[in-house]
């Protein structure tokens, strides 16, 4: 383990103070002079031992151990050793990327960080980031979760699939610390969550923690809460995978009751890692469990099909649900992986089966060959872009069950609401009549919509209407440019979260 505290040079530098002003008094006052360097001893020798600087941590117990007679000769060689130390740490201790394009804050954490022997490189935007990268040897990486260019979340993904960066401490500082977000970037390898503003010295402690060292070491792929891999490893052995029948899970957390909502808060994460280390027992060499979001994990099969799959969940569900003592529950669905397909589109097929799985009141394990009755789900679409609302409207009108009402006006979607029933709202930000602030503020009025899930559309770059929008008591954000494909994965999550349609 290492520590902080004796990383810091300014720290060290005090101790080789006081030490040195007990070599100038030990001719007048040997002995107050000796019980003043035992006294550092016993502090440098705990902190070299921390931090694995054993030639501090060796003089240091001399110096305490040692006889009267030979007391300032030890306490000249842990003056030397400590010096060198000191000199050692004091060098430039690698270059932190920080991806921000807030002026302010980046001349705060970079005025911090220099101060401390650390390199800067700022990065506003995605596509800078990624040039970073390519040219420079980074060993943290401090990432703001909304660019000009690209969702922070996408581009978390994008760096740890990249060789180049997986391996890189990624720490997310955005400006709500909405638990879904969190668990999210997490899951897709961030090694820490910050909530802005970040106070300096927690940035700087944290970053000093997480720094990896140089050269790169391999990467350690797992999600911090659970210790399960991560999707970055996921995707890895998917590529690995030569196996010519492979299948992909997505389980979800559930109630072991019928019309139940599954675990939340800090019970979610035992539970995650309850299941997880279950089916993981089960596989053994022959796949791989991995944690996604904040209530799914996904799990690649080698060398079994879907039925084979299906069958091994089935079992480890049902010890599940005798061992659990907090009425959870766990609901699968699987696909079959043929030749390159990407893990995207696997994903995908596999998530729509969770869903259905996750509404079903029998069946809780579903394959690709099975089907079961679904409640009809009415989306409530508020937008005014004509060619964003009808690629919209195109894709959810796909997905089994999906009924899409759409508005391209603040006010007329606020009057359908009234009129009918609405079980999901997806709101954008800038529209005609109401814009989607105030239109979400007014549903939440509403006793009926005070659970509503509903997931805002912004603009790239718009970090404050993010913010805005979750302080209002949206569940999720959307960032255009979207994919299509994140869009449904998003609304499914919204709706597994729900009881409204159960």
């Amino acid at each position: 383990m290492t520590s902080t505290q004796s990383r810091d040079p300014d720290d060290l530098r005090k101790h080789l103070a006081a030490l040195k002003a007990a070599a100038r008094l030990y001719r007048r006052q040997p002995d107050e002079a000796r019980g003043t360097a035992q006294r550092v001893a016993h502090v440098l020798a705990r902190l070299g031992t921390d931090s694995g600087a054993t030639g501090v941590a060796s003089a240091a117990k001399q110096l305490i151990e040692v006889a009267d007679d030979q007391a300032q000769k030890a306490l000249k060689s842990l003056i030397t050793k400590l010096d060198k130390q000191i000199q050692a740490i004091s060098a430039p201790r690698g270059v932190v990327l920080l991806v921000e394009d807030d002026a302010a804050l980046v001349k705060l954490f970079t005025h911090t960080l220099t101060q401390k022997g650390w390199e800067v490189a700022v990065a506003g935007t995605a596509e800078q980031t990624e040039d970073a990268i390519r040219t420079q040897k980074v060993s943290v990486i401090v990432l703001d979760l909304v660019l000009p260019d690209a969702d922070g979340r996408n581009l978390l993904l994008r760096l740890k699939e990249d060789t180049r960066s997986a391996s890189i401490p990624v720490l997310v500082a955005s400006a709500h610390d909405d638990p879904h977000v969190k668990a999210e970037c997490l899951a897709l390898g961030a090694s820490d969550f910050l909530k802005k503003p970040v106070k300096p010295k927690k940035l700087l402690d944290l970053i000093t923690r997480r720094a990896a060292p140089l050269p790169v070491a391999e990467p350690v792929e797992s999600e911090p809460s659970t210790r399960l891999p991560d999707y970055a490893r996921l995707a890895k052995a998917l590529k690995a995978a030569t196996t010519e029948k492979r299948t992909l899970a997505l389980v979800g957390l559930a109630s072991s009751s019928p019309g139940a909502l599954p675990p939340s808060g800090p019970t979610i994460e035992a539970a995650l890692e309850r299941a997880g280390a279950a089916i993981a027992e089960d596989l053994g060499d022959r796949g791989l469990v991995a944690r996604l979001g904040t209530e799914e994990l996904a799990v690649l099969f080698h060398d079994s099909d879907t039925g084979e799959a299906c069958e091994r969940l089935e079992r480890v569900r049902g010890a599940l649900r005798e061992a659990s003592e907090d009425g959870f529950d766990i609901a699968v669905g699987l696909a079959t992986i043929q030749g390159d397909t990407d893990l995207e589109d696997v994903m995908d097929q596999a998530g729509r089966l969770l869903y259905l799985a996750l509404r079903s009141t029998g069946e809780r394990v579903l394959c690709d060959a099975r089907a079961v009755p679904l409640p009809t789900v009415k989306i409530l679409l508020a937008e005014d872009d004509a060619l964003t609302a009808k690629l919209l409207i195109y894709r959810l009108a796909r997905e089994p069950g999906f009924e899409v009402t759409h508005s391209p006006d603040g006010l007329d979607a606020l009057a359908k609401a009234e009129e009918g029933t609405v079980d999901l709202a997806i709101l954008d930000i800038n529209m005609p009549g109401i814009d989607g602030f105030d239109l979400l503020s007014r549903l939440r009025e509403m006793p009926r919509y005070a659970d509503l899930p509903v997931a805002m559309l912004t603009a790239l770059g718009s970090e404050r209407d993010v913010v805005r929008g979750l302080e209002l008591g949206a569940n999720d954000y959307i960032v255009k440019p979207f994919s299509p494909t994140e869009v449904i994965a998003r609304v499914r999550r919204l709706l597994r979260r729900s009881s409204r349609v159960r």
